[in-house]
C-alpha cells in the first residue's frame, strides 16, 4: 500500500483483519503507529536510509525489526529497471497520445492480471 491516509489506514486495516500480508509505505513518519498496529515486522531500503539518525537505529533495535539491505549490484539493477519502465512509459504515452498516468495505468493494469492469469502478459 502507497500511503497510509484516511483511506489508505482504513484499507491496510480492513485487509489484515482479513488475514492479508501487507506491504506499506508512507513519507509522513507519523503514519510509524499504522504499521506498528498492523504488524510491520519489517522496514526495505535502499530507499530511505532507516539508520540515517541514532533515534531511528535505537527505534528498530527495541522493536526487533529486521532491516533489508540489497547487494550494490542487485539496487543499481532495480534503480535501472525503473529508468527503463519510466522510459517506456513515456515513449508509449507519446506515441499513443496519452498522458504517462494513463500509459502507467494500463501497464499496471496489465502486470497485475499478469499475476492473477500468466497468460495475460
Amino acid at each position: 500500500m502507497a500511503g497510509l491516509g484516511r483511506v489508505g489506514a482504513g484499507l491496510a486495516r480492513l485487509l489484515a483483519t482479513e488475514g492479508a500480508a501487507l506491504t506499506m509505505t508512507d513519507v509522513d513518519p507519523a503514519k510509524r503507529g499504522i504499521s506498528d498496529e498492523l504488524g510491520c515486522r519489517a522496514v526495505v531500503g535502499p530507499a530511505n536510509n532507516q539508520l540515517a539518525t541514532p533515534d531511528v537505529a535505537d527505534l528498530i533495535h527495541a522493536v526487533s525489526v529486521e532491516v533489508h539491505r540489497l547487494a550494490a549490484e542487485e539496487a543499481r539493477a532495480r534503480v535501472d529497471a525503473i529508468e527503463d519502465t519510466v522510459t517506456e512509459l513515456l515513449r508509449t504515452a507519446e506515441s499513443q497520445g496519452r498522458t504517462p498516468a494513463q500509459a502507467a495505468g494500463e501497464l499496471a493494469r496489465r502486470r497485475l492480471a499478469a499475476t492473477s492469469d500468466p497468460a495475460a502478459a
